[in-house]
């Protein structure tokens, strides 16, 4: 690692200063853009978008700038821009020499999806679909309150996402269906809404869906139902078990569940649907009634192993609590047993607790939940004082504290949960470090 040295640097000029998350929810100022990003490897290119949803393809080399694609996106309507990346789908119908053969597919906030030639950067059309527009369907929306951060999965021609939504403002947001679309034809294969008592997981119904969208949208679009949990992360999918693995939000909003019922069945959960058809084999619930924003943050990993000589399908999904959970991906049982864990019961009127929490017995977490107060750090002795001081009155046990109309605070770790696995069964997960001034930093 000492004798790495900076190749080269691309910059893509793409920036916007504003306040940070927090401060910018009054809505008075513009928020940052935030740098989200994977570059993916094509051969010698690397590909990715930049927080106003260009496209660009760079030499891997060199960092010279082949084509750069540049949809059009209203930024003005996104107070927070961002993308995390593109992906690629190669069109065995057209020869290797011809355009989209290799196609990148991007997904842009306005919610819609494009294809570009890898080569080129020139548009590759879905069949006889320029393009596909998820805000089908969805009924009228503000503008940012559907949004397509993440690629798509892609396996063979079905391409299949979610949709990012603004879950903690208020109960009417937009479905956060899920949909697998044929690339070769730009037709809706299913569509699956994470709701209990809906079953829409059939093309025929589910291609009712009509246009609408921030600015052109009537109450008569609404195919999907509203305020359904959502899933902003990666998906993994396994073709020989056809099957997708999507990680879901918790319900909005986020902190309040009093109204939520059947909403609540697949929140902050690893679900199991048929690439095929779309209909739910299996799912895994991380957290009961979440009212704490866990949600499940990262793509589920697969892995193989052996254990007590038994070959093991696995998934490893880690959470924002530092749990990883392991589970046989066939199934969705867990490797090793989880255990439900009584918690702090009693929160805000019209709400409720879940009785008892899952909690892994392996592997450990990755990091030391705090129990007690005495992670309260300062910079100075005063500084840690003045703290300890504001946080006397407020109720807190832990990360599972419920709100509280009194005053509570909680604690969670938003940037752990990644994993990746290697060949010799170990797993790699990226903490967050368990000190005593983290846990300061995010607390609420």
């Amino acid at each position: 690692m000492r004798n790495l040295k900076v190749a080269w640097t691309h910059r893509s000029g793409d920036f916007r200063e504003g306040d940070n998350f927090i401060g910018g929810l009054s809505g008075e100022a513009p928020l940052q853009s935030s740098w989200q990003a994977t570059p993916i490897l094509v051969e010698d290119h690397l590909y990715l978008c930049t927080p106003f949803n260009r496209i660009l393809a760079i030499h891997a080399e060199t960092g010279a700038e082949r084509w750069s694609y540049a949809p059009d996106v209203d930024l003005e309507n996104f107070p927070m821009p961002r993308c995390r990346g593109v992906t690629q789908w190669t069109d065995q119908r057209v020869p290797p020499t011809e355009p989209c053969h290799r196609v990148i597919i991007a997904p842009l906030m306005d919610a819609r999806v494009v294809g570009l030639d890898a080569v080129t950067g020139q548009t590759c059309p879905f069949g006889d679909v320029a393009e596909l527009d998820l805000s089908k369907g969805l009924g009228p929306y503000d503008a940012g309150f559907y949004m397509l951060n993440t690629p798509p999965a892609i396996t063979g021609n079905t391409l299949i996402t979610g949709g990012s939504i603004a879950d903690n403002i208020t109960t009417a947001v937009p479905s956060g269906v899920v949909r697998a679309y044929d690339l070769t034809t730009g037709s809706l294969l299913w569509a699956w809404e994470p709701v209990l008592s809906i079953d829409r997981s059939n093309s025929e119904v589910a291609s009712e869906g009509t246009e609408s969208s921030a600015t052109a949208a009537t109450a008569a679009d609404l195919r999907y139902q509203q305020g359904t949990t959502n899933s902003w992360s990666y998906l993994s999918v396994d073709p020989e078990l056809d099957l997708v693995y999507v990680p879901t939000g918790n319900t909005s909003p986020d902190y309040y569940g009093g109204h939520r019922g059947d909403l609540d069945h697949y929140s902050s959960s690893v679900v199991a649907l048929s690439i095929s058809t779309g209909e739910v084999v299996w799912h895994f619930q991380t957290v009961h009634h979440d009212i704490w924003d866990f949600d499940v943050p990262s793509q589920p990993t697969l892995f193989e192993t052996e254990i007590d000589g038994h070959a093991v399908k696995g998934l490893a999904q880690t959470t924002k609590q530092g749990y990883v959970f392991l589970l046989d991906r066939v199934t969705g049982e867990p490797i090793f047993p989880v255990e439900e864990v009584p918690m702090p019961q009693g929160t805000v009127p019209g709400d409720y607790t879940a009785p008892t929490q899952p909690v892994p017995t392996r592997p450990r977490s990755l990091f030391d939940l705090p129990g007690e107060r005495d992670f309260i750090w300062g910079l100075l002795p005063w500084d840690k004082w003045a703290c300890k001081d504001t946080l006397e009155d407020l109720r807190f046990e832990g990360p599972f504290t419920p709100p509280a109309l009194e005053g509570a605070y909680t604690c969670r770790a938003p940037l752990a949960g990644r994993t990746g696995a290697d060949l010799r069964s170990i797993l790699f997960a990226k903490s967050w470090w368990s000190t005593p001034s983290t846990w300061a930093l995010w607390c609420s």
